[in-house]
């Protein structure tokens, strides 16, 4: 089963969805200290255009394929913006969460730490790119601001495409902007 979250949504806790697929089409603002939003899926993460999440200081995670199956991409849209410092955008901000994009098992791999919430895998594809980010070449940027916590993002595609469907076997693929 899946998860489709449409609504704009301000929270005073963290935000869990879980499901084979999650896609995300409304902004969430966490207003609580250290409070999370975690996107989880077996398959595939879908964050649609024109979405903001926020918190403050809590982390930010799209962990695709959790099952380790090797079938769970992220996709997220254009003018995305995921910010972990409550909305503040200056430079030498501290404070601010992680903001993670990857898949696949928290089991301390690719120099994580096991069992810490944090997904160690990759976003994985065998069609299309482990981790997009925006839908068409545009000035629409996806913008990360974490406020000195940690930015990691994790995607592997195994597609073997040609011609003109030859982005679609990079791993992670940018489309736009990326600030």
């Amino acid at each position: 089963t899946g998860v489709d979250w449409a609504l704009d949504t301000e929270l005073n806790g963290p935000l869990s969805l879980f499901g084979n697929r999650v896609q995300l089409k409304g902004d969430v603002t966490i207003n609580a200290s250290d409070a999370d939003i975690l996107l989880k899926a077996a398959q595939d993460i879908v964050v649609r255009d024109d979405i903001d999440m926020q918190t403050n200081g809590g982390d930010i995670i799209l962990w695709a394929d959790s099952d380790s199956t090797g079938n769970g991409n992220i996709a997220v849209g254009n003018n995305t913006t995921m910010n972990s410092t409550n909305g503040l955008v200056t430079s030498s901000l501290s404070g601010g969460g992680n903001i993670v994009l990857a898949g696949g098992f928290d089991d301390g791999s690719n120099g994580g730490v096991a069992s810490d919430g944090i997904p160690d895998g990759f976003a994985f594809s065998n069609t299309t790119n482990g981790i997009k980010l925006g839908d068409t070449a545009s000035d629409d940027a996806t913008t990360m601001q974490s406020g000195g916590g940690n930015v990691i993002i994790r995607g592997e595609s195994s597609n073997n495409a040609t011609g003109n469907n030859l982005p679609n076997n990079i791993g992670i693929y940018n489309l736009g902007k990326l600030n």
